[in-house]
């Protein structure tokens, strides 16, 4: 008894070992993810001029972001506007479904199948569970094949701005196949330059100079043309 109970333990802490590195490399993983999208997806916001860039690495708000580096999506017929509060809010709409009808219909179930001895009531209450079961498969499938729509979509307007569109449509596909590969691309396109034609509109930040009455840009390398009358007047100086 005393061997097996040994070899038994030498299994289980092997088990505990290799979980361990497994949740390691995986935790590890995300967190590259998670940087490496986030420098891009700040260096994006950063050259289209949006403010406080550095919510690319905060959670939730870095979702919205990235809805709007897309921008509104546009489609044959209808438009989806603000495409980050859409990821934001299909995620919580399916949960409070999916709690609504688990609390509504399963504990009930559950109950049932505990407290009741009729047969015919257990037989209808198994039938009501299953088709529980079946109801939350198609919502599970439906949200899914709709947040991976949307993600599509939102990737693909970003990615047409750095390369041609069926690669941008390759990209974004893959992005909800592969993991870590949204990541590499943002990273890797975050500093591509824009195609022609695909460059976004810059919000540029503005600061008022009394000293010459005027609006300059906050950004470096920046400047307002003078008017001609004063080109004028300093080439006379």
């Amino acid at each position: 008894m005393n061997i097996l109970t040994s070899e038994m333990e030498s299994m289980l802490i092997g088990l505990l070992v290799i979980l361990g590195m497994i949740l390691l490399i995986v935790g590890i993983i995300a967190l590259v993810s998670y940087i490496l999208k986030g420098i891009g997806m700040y260096t994006m916001a950063v050259r289209q001029g949006m403010q406080n860039p550095w919510l690319a690495f905060i959670p939730f708000a870095r979702t919205y972001r990235q809805g709007e580096l897309s921008g509104d999506i546009t489609l044959k017929q209808k438009a989806i506007q603000k495409p980050g509060i859409w990821l934001l809010l299909l995620p919580i709409v399916y949960n409070v479904i999916y709690l609504a009808i688990n609390r509504v219909f399963g504990i009930g179930a559950l109950e049932t199948l505990y407290s009741s001895v009729d047969q015919e009531e257990i037989t209808g209450t198994v039938m009501n569970l299953l088709v529980m079961c079946m109801v939350m498969i198609v919502i599970a499938v439906v949200y899914e094949a709709a947040i991976a729509v949307l993600k599509i979509l939102v990737n693909r307007q970003i990615f047409e701005r750095f390369t041609t569109k069926n690669m941008a449509v390759l990209h974004a596909v893959l992005c909800v196949f592969i993991p870590l590969y949204e990541s590499i691309c943002f990273f890797v396109m975050r500093n591509k330059p824009y195609i022609s034609g695909m460059e976004p509109e810059i919000r540029m930040p503005y600061m008022f100079t009394a000293a010459d009455g005027i609006q300059q840009p906050l950004q470096r390398g920046l400047e307002i043309p003078e008017n001609k009358e004063n080109s004028q007047e300093n080439e006379q100086k």
